[in-house]
């Protein structure tokens, strides 16, 4: 295979990386491994150790934010600790079972999760719909925020391999 075919199927994994993070699905460890296999495949000459160090921990930071703003944000919107907690397993669950019914239903699934489950633990605990509501919301932004903030970490990733090997 030429350089020029590996650069085209390298960029077409960067684009599926970067939309990926849209729908809450591991965009950036996409662009990572892609990055990663083009580095094998021509022994490691347009992208070095130092590069994929930068980019491994961008990946990382990307994936943990998710978690840590939706618990972050649910608590800063008053609710418990108990409450972030739920948010952060109704993210996931909510995110597995609407990415069973296709790609989009990730993210809204992700966030009926996260509002669904903040909800039912506020309730149970406080017994205060404005409450419960509050957390929902509260959760559902925090998943909103990592959303922006992991785009901004993959384009970044993206930007640092195209100019490595352009």
């Amino acid at each position: 295979m030429s350089l020029i075919i590996a650069k085209i199927i390298l960029v077409l994994f960067l684009i599926a990386g970067f939309i990926a993070v849209f729908f809450n699905l591991f965009g950036t460890f996409i662009i990572f491994f892609s990055s990663l296999a083009f580095a094998f495949y021509n022994h490691f000459q347009f992208l070095s150790l130092s590069t994929f160090v930068i980019l491994g921990v961008l990946a990382v930071i990307g994936e943990f934010l998710e978690f840590v703003s939706v618990a972050y944000v649910t608590r800063r919107f008053g609710s418990t600790r108990k409450t972030a907690l739920g948010a952060i397993i109704g993210a996931l669950i909510g995110g597995i079972i609407g990415s069973a019914t296709g790609i989009l239903s990730a993210l809204v699934g992700s966030l009926l999760g996260i509002f669904t489950a903040a909800f039912i633990v506020e309730i149970i605990l406080k017994k205060k719909i404005s409450r419960a509501i509050r957390a929902g919301v509260g959760g559902m932004t925090g998943r909103l925020i990592a959303t922006v903030l992991k785009v901004l970490i993959a384009l970044v990733m993206c930007l640092v391999v195209l100019f490595k090997i352009f």
